[in-house]
């Protein structure tokens, strides 16, 4: 899943969209991307996908509450180049949900551990995006075991017990 203001300049969407195409041309996959947001670049989007024959990818448009996609998702892509702290990863993780995240910004380590709670990427390396996105989406123990350890981990931000 993909959550994010649909803006090149300030999420750069075409990366995880480059390597979801990646992704199905080196390996069989039967997952599905699901992007959560809207923005002045969706078209552009749409026609990268449309250009590039990319299957199974699936825009779901701006929502307010987030819990049902976060419920329904095992993976979270960030491949913005900046944010100022990742709110969309600790709402993830609320939900088991994994990061893989592009290490684009400082805040990135006190949110995740790498191989702990998420996967951090050195910066704009698609190939290693792409064969860490496909291990754990292969891995479901590892993915299961990672999404615990992220519920645990973000407690540290909430001045309030989780339920």
């Amino acid at each position: 899943m993909i959550v994010a203001r649909l803006h090149e300049k300030d999420k750069e969407v075409l990366a995880p969209l480059k390597i979801w195409k990646k992704l199905n041309e080196k390996y069989k996959n039967d997952w599905k991307l699901v992007i959560v947001g809207d923005g002045p670049d969706r078209k552009k989007y749409q026609k990268f996908i449309t250009d590039n024959k990319i299957k199974d990818i699936y825009f779901q448009g701006a929502h307010l509450d987030l819990k049902q996609f976060y419920i329904e998702s095992s993976i979270l892509l960030v491949t913005s180049p900046a944010e100022g702290f990742g709110l969309t990863l600790i709402e993830a993780q609320q939900f088991a949900c994994v990061p893989i995240v592009y290490n684009s910004f400082s805040a990135l380590n006190d949110i995740i551990v790498n191989d702990y709670n998420g996967k951090i990427i050195p910066n704009r390396e698609e190939d290693i995006f792409v064969d860490t996105l496909y291990q754990l989406m292969n891995d479901k123990e590892k993915r299961n075991n990672m999404g615990i350890n992220g519920l645990d981990y973000i407690k540290k931000f909430f001045r309030y017990q989780i339920v």
